[in-house]
């Protein structure tokens, strides 16, 4: 992950549930556009930067 966060502080920081994250990371699910901005935020990072 980004900023060298685990996943648990992203789920913390994004109010996102482990399962939702680790079905986003993992490919097996597609974000919501409120959820990549939610991710972004709790990163510190850019919206699209979580698509390069």
């Amino acid at each position: 992950m980004y900023a060298n966060l685990t996943q648990q502080a992203v789920c913390e920081r994004s109010g996102l549930g482990r399962a939702t994250v680790q079905e986003i990371e993992a490919g097996r699910a597609a974000p919501t556009v409120d959820t990549v901005l939610l991710l972004a935020d709790a990163i510190g990072i850019p919206p699209g930067e979580l698509f390069e």
